[in-house]
C-alpha cells in the first residue's frame, strides 16, 4: 500500500510512550496520552499548512442507531435520541464555514476502504457484494462530521450473500475507517477542510496515534477529535492516515490505513470579478 511505503519511509520513531492494553473497548474515545499537544508536527521549520482541532459545538449526546437490518439489498435503521434528527442542519454549521449538505444530517455508511456513502433518511436500497466485509455506520452532522458517542454507530464484520446478511460478527481487529475528505471542494468550501475518521477496537491517545500526511507533510495525531486544515492549494490534494502505536510502528489488522486524493477548486465567480 502506498501509504505504507510511506510510513516506512519516513516515520519518525517516538521514544518513552508505553503501550496500554484496552482493546476490548467497541471504539476509541478522546483520552490523555501524556502529549501536551493533540497535534505534533514531524517536518522542520513551520508548516506549510494551518491544522488545528474542529471544535464544535452540537455533540448530540442521547443520539443512537437503536436497531438495523440489511435484508433483500436494503438497510433499516432505527434512529434514537431527541437531539439528533436526519435531514435536519446541524445549529453551528454556519459559523463553522466548512462544506455543509444542503440536505441536511445523514448517515454515513462505509463497506471497508470504499468512500462512505451518505444517506439522508433510515431506510435505503444499498448495494453490497458477495463476502466478508467490514461494515461501520454512524450518524453524522450536516457538515459531515462524525458523531462520536458510543450508541450513534454500529461496527460489524458480516457475511453477505444475495443482499442479506447471514453471519455478523463484532470486528475483531484494531481498524481505521477513513471519512473526509471527500471529493471536490469550490470556492468557499476550499477554504478549511474537515479531516475525520473513524477508530474501532482501540484508544486513540492511549494504545494508538494517527499518522497523518499532507500533500507530503507529515504529523502524529493524539486525540480522536475532528480536525481542520486551512491553506491547502487549488488542484488535486493527497491525504494519507495510518493507524501506528505510541512508538511509531505500524498496527496490524486488515484496515488500518488509507490513501486518498481530493480536489480544491476555484470558484468561477472570481475569475469574472478579477
Amino acid at each position: 500500500m502506498k501509504f505504507y511505503a510511506f510510513l516506512v519511509i519516513t516515520t519518525i520513531v517516538l521514544l518513552g510512550y508505553g503501550c496500554k492494553s484496552d482493546s476490548d473497548q467497541s471504539s476509541a474515545t478522546s483520552s490523555g496520552s501524556g502529549n501536551a499537544d493533540p497535534i505534533e508536527y514531524l517536518g522542520t521549520g513551520e508548516p506549510k499548512y494551518n491544522l488545528y482541532i474542529a471544535e464544535t459545538t452540537d455533540e448530540f449526546k442521547d443520539a443512537s442507531i437503536d436497531a438495523w437490518s440489511y435484508k433483500n439489498g436494503r438497510f433499516d435503521f432505527e434512529i434514537g435520541g431527541d437531539s439528533y434528527e436526519l435531514k435536519a442542519q446541524t445549529s453551528d454549521q454556519s459559523s463553522l464555514m466548512c462544506a455543509n449538505s444542503d440536505q441536511g444530517q445523514h448517515l454515513h455508511i462505509i463497506v471497508d476502504s470504499k468512500p462512505y456513502s451518505a444517506q439522508y433518511t433510515s431506510s435505503f436500497d444499498f448495494d453490497i457484494s458477495n463476502g466478508q466485509h467490514h461494515l461501520l455506520a454512524f450518524l453524522g452532522k450536516s457538515y459531515h462530521e462524525s458523531i462520536k458517542e458510543p450508541a450513534a454507530h454500529i461496527a460489524r464484520l458480516v457475511d453477505v450473500e444475495d443482499g442479506n446478511i447471514t453471519n455478523e460478527w463484532n470486528i475483531p481487529t484494531p481498524t481505521l475507517f477513513y471519512s473526509r475528505p471527500k471529493g471536490t471542494y469550490v470556492g468557499k468550501d476550499a477554504k478549511k477542510i474537515l479531516i475525520d475518521f473513524y477508530p474501532v477496537n482501540i484508544n486513540i491517545g492511549e494504545d494508538a496515534k494517527i499518522m497523518l500526511q499532507i500533500n507530503g507533510e507529515q504529523y502524529y495525531l493524539y486525540e480522536w477529535h475532528p480536525f481542520f486544515i486551512e491553506g491547502l492549494p487549488y488542484g488535486d490534494n493527497t491525504i494519507g492516515i495510518q493507524l501506528v502505536d505510541l512508538n511509531g510502528q505500524p498496527i496490524s489488522g486488515v484496515i488500518t490505513s488509507h490513501y486518498r486524493k481530493f480536489r480544491l477548486v476555484k470558484d468561477p465567480a472570481e475569475d469574472i470579478k478579477n
